[in-house]
C-alpha cells in the first residue's frame, strides 16, 4: 500500500507527485521525506542565489514602500552587507552575508535587481493598501486533490509561504510568487505558467479562504526574464 504524509508542504507535495517511492513497513524510514544529496556546485549556487534573490526583494519592497530612492543599485547592494558589527548591523537592517553580495555582485544580476526596482509592477505595490512578504499559512485539503495516486477522502494539512500578498484595498489583492529559473526563449512565460500555476492556486485558495476575497490575482515575477506574468 502506498503511504501518504498527513502534513505536508508544497515543495515537498510536488516531489510526492513526481517521484513517489512506496512505503517499506519494515522500514522506519518513510521513503518520501529522503533528500536528495546535491553534488553539483552549480546546483548549490542557484539555492543561495533563489534565497538571496527573495529577501533581497523584501527588503527593497519595504524601502520602495517606505520612500527609500534607490538610484545606484550597485551602491545599495553594498549598504546591505553586514560589517561583522551585530549592533550596527541590526541598526542598520543589513542582510546581506559578504558571500551573498559575491553571488550578485556581477552586470547581470546588477541589471536584472535594477529591473526589479524599476519595473511598472512596483508602482502598484507603493501605492498599495497593504503589502505582505513571507505570509506563511496553513490550510486543509482532501488527500485526492492533493496526491496524484490517492483516492482518500481524508484531509491533509498543508503549508506554504507566500512569497509576497499585496492587498489593493478592502476587496482586491494579488500574490507574486517570485521565480529564479533559467527559462528563455519564446516560450518561458508558457514554461513558467504549466510549471507553477499548481502551486499558485493553492496559495490563491488560501489567501481568498483566509481573507474572505473574490478577487485574487496571481502572478510570477521571472526574475531571468524581469517581468511579472500573470497566472490565470
Amino acid at each position: 500500500n502506498k503511504i501518504f504524509p498527513a502534513k505536508t508542504s508544497y515543495s515537498s507535495l510536488k516531489k510526492i507527485n513526481n517521484d513517489f517511492e512506496t512505503y517499506n513497513p519494515k522500514s522506519k524510514e518513510k521513503n518520501y521525506l529522503k533528500l536528495s544529496t546535491l553534488n553539483k556546485t552549480s546546483a548549490n549556487k542557484a539555492i543561495l542565489k533563489g534565497n538571496i534573490i527573495h529577501k533581497l526583494f523584501e527588503r527593497i519592497i519595504n524601502d520602495i514602500r517606505n520612500d527609500v530612492k534607490i538610484e545606484d543599485v550597485r551602491n545599495y547592494l553594498e549598504s546591505l552587507v553586514k560589517t561583522g558589527n551585530l549592533l550596527h548591523d541590526i541598526k542598520e537592517k543589513r542582510i546581506l552575508t559578504k558571500d551573498d553580495y559575491k553571488l550578485i555582485d556581477n552586470d547581470i544580476d546588477i541589471e536584472r535587481i535594477s529591473n526589479f526596482i524599476t519595473n511598472d509592477f512596483m508602482d502598484k505595490i507603493k501605492v498599495a493598501q497593504n503589502c505582505q512578504a513571507e505570509v506563511t499559512f496553513t490550510t486543509m485539503q482532501k488527500a485526492s486533490e492533493l496526491y496524484n495516486d490517492s483516492m482518500s477522502e481524508s484531509e491533509v494539512i498543508l503549508q506554504g509561504i507566500v512569497d509576497l500578498l499585496v492587498r489593493k484595498d478592502e476587496n482586491n489583492a494579488f500574490i507574486v510568487d517570485y521565480k529564479t529559473d533559467n527559462v528563455l526563449g519564446k516560450d518561458a512565460e508558457k514554461i513558467l505558467i504549466e510549471r507553477h500555476k499548481e502551486q499558485l492556486k493553492i496559495y490563491k485558495d488560501a489567501v481568498e479562504n483566509y481573507y474572505n476575497l473574490k478577487n485574487v490575482k496571481t502572478y510570477i515575477y521571472s526574475y531571468t526574464l524581469s517581468k511579472p506574468i500573470e497566472v490565470e
